[in-house]
């Protein structure tokens, strides 16, 4: 709850202070603001830190980093957790940069660049996690014209979506800066520990167990025990 708390203060506090505040800055503490409460997300997903479902919704169902709707941020993770042996298998983990040989083999020599360079930390904070977001942006989308409920899911989404757009024009915080920041750099950041934690391991569990420090281990709210 005081996490929650103190991202609620942090948004605040950059809209109300971005005038006298470097665009750099704002940026940043937009990025690590919105990491910090999509870890918040994910500890919500999993029952926490209510046992009322709907109060949980409340304090982290804000659309603030726009691409993924509460709803299926929610069932992805349920998904990933009940068949571990997904985890680092190509096709089924959807934060691994593993590539399967059949997909490799019909890659053609730009698509097997772009998967080389998204298997170093530079080329996935940067090419890597915005084609991930609109790979599920444009396959979500594309099954929501077959599908009535993921077609509700995505319109009470672009609600959210627009509340907060709104919101951001009427505190008179740049549209840019947030996009950069609330939007990709929310991506970037959480795209860190994703990289460092979903790689194979030769023994032990499927994936790296990730040893964070003390700041890391804030900003992702222990997320890194995937053991």
């Amino acid at each position: 709850m005081l996490v929650a708390v103190a991202i609620a203060a942090g948004f605040t506090s950059v809209a109300m202070l971005h005038s006298s505040l470097p665009a750099p800055v704002t940026i940043a503490a937009l990025g690590i603001l919105g990491a910090w409460y999509g870890s918040l997300r994910h500890e919500v997903v999993h029952g926490h830190p209510t046992p009322w479902s709907w109060a949980n919704v409340v304090i982290a169902g804000v659309p603030v980093g726009g691409v993924y709707p509460f709803a299926r941020f929610r069932e992805l993770p349920i998904e990933h957790h009940l068949d571990p042996a997904s985890l680092t298998t190509p096709g089924m983990d959807s934060e691994s940069r593993y590539c399967s040989l059949p997909e490799w083999e019909r890659a053609g020599s730009f698509k097997r660049l772009v998967l080389r360079v998204e298997r170093t930390m530079a080329g996935y904070l940067t090419v890597g996690v915005v084609r991930v977001a609109v790979g599920f942006v444009l396959r979500d989308g594309s099954a929501a014209r077959r599908d009535t409920r993921l077609r509700h899911v995505w319109l009470r989404h672009l609600v959210g979506v627009s509340a907060v757009l709104a919101a951001v024009v009427w505190s008179g915080l740049p549209v840019p800066q947030f996009l950069v920041g609330a939007v990709y750099g929310q991506l970037a950041c959480t795209g860190l520990r994703t990289f460092a934690e979903h790689r194979a391991v030769p023994t032990g569990t499927r994936s790296a167990v990730v040893h964070a420090g003390p700041v890391t281990r804030l900003l992702y709210l222990n997320n890194n025990l995937h053991h």
